[in-house]
């Protein structure tokens, strides 16, 4: 019989392979866009853009990245913590899923 533990670690492989293989093909495109990018901006008529105060208090996209991923893992836990409470104080639960 297949464990659980087994069904979510075969899951969570198959997840950062998956996830792996995605990055690196992003990494490829972008790579090689980037020198397309400073060929078509040499072509383009130069001009000052205006200064936009607004867009200068935003955060940059890796502060962003870094402040989800904070904010995910702490509700992880935050959730780990309430269902392992729920767990201990009610032991049938455990219990019950040991006899299925």
């Amino acid at each position: 019989m297949i464990k659980y533990q087994d069904i979510t670690k075969s899951v969570a492989e198959q997840a950062e392979e998956t996830a792996k293989i995605v990055r690196e093909r992003m990494v490829e495109g972008l790579e090689a866009v980037d020198p397309m990018a400073d060929q078509v901006a040499s072509m383009l008529p130069t001009y000052e853009a205006p200064k936009l105060p607004l867009l200068e208090a935003l955060p940059s996209f890796t502060d962003v990245v870094e402040a989800n991923t904070a904010l995910a893992e702490r509700l992880l836990k935050v959730n780990k913590d309430l269902l392992l409470a729920v767990a201990k104080a009610v032991p049938t639960l455990e219990r019950e899923a040991v006899k299925a």
